[in-house]
């Protein structure tokens, strides 16, 4: 996969009124390949760079695995602000990578991958109120490779 390395990220978020909020998280997003190079691993360190992740504010970690025959991929992320399980899974199309579950509150989330290149991705958390017929993002991130 594209995002197997080491990203610094930028991020935006909506607040509880639906308006964007003008500051911005930064964080260090590190992808890499586990058991035999069946799954991959990715952690998250929020407000750091690469080079300082004991700086991080809170961690998260991501397992992801393809299963070959139902073509999806299945995750589980966990992390030091929610401290809760959250399973999700995946399809690939359209030039998207495209999560489905529920977030630590038990709300239905989608969180999708898109224009990922060798060096950049972009990346949105989308919630429904209408049992998905619809769904608006409501937190961004723009990843940039780390070339150190």
């Amino acid at each position: 996969t594209k995002l197997i390395g080491t990203w610094y990220t930028k991020s935006i978020s909506m607040d509880q009124s639906g308006v964007w909020k003008t500051d911005t998280t930064r964080a260090t997003w590190i992808w890499y390949k586990i058991l035999q190079k069946k799954a991959i691993q990715d952690d998250w360190y929020a407000n750091t760079s690469p080079d300082k992740l004991e700086d991080a504010t809170s961690m998260g970690t991501n397992i992801r695995i393809f299963n070959e025959e139902e073509q999806k991929w299945y995750m589980g992320w966990i992390d030091t602000f929610n401290y809760k399980l959250q399973s999700f899974t995946a399809t690939e199309g359209g030039g998207k990578l495209t999560m489905e579950g529920h977030n630590a509150q038990g709300r239905p989330v989608r969180i999708v991958f898109s224009n990922v290149t060798e060096n950049s991705f972009d990346w949105a958390q989308q919630w429904t109120f209408n049992d998905g017929q619809t769904w608006i993002d409501v937190a961004k991130i723009w990843g940039y490779r780390w070339n150190k």
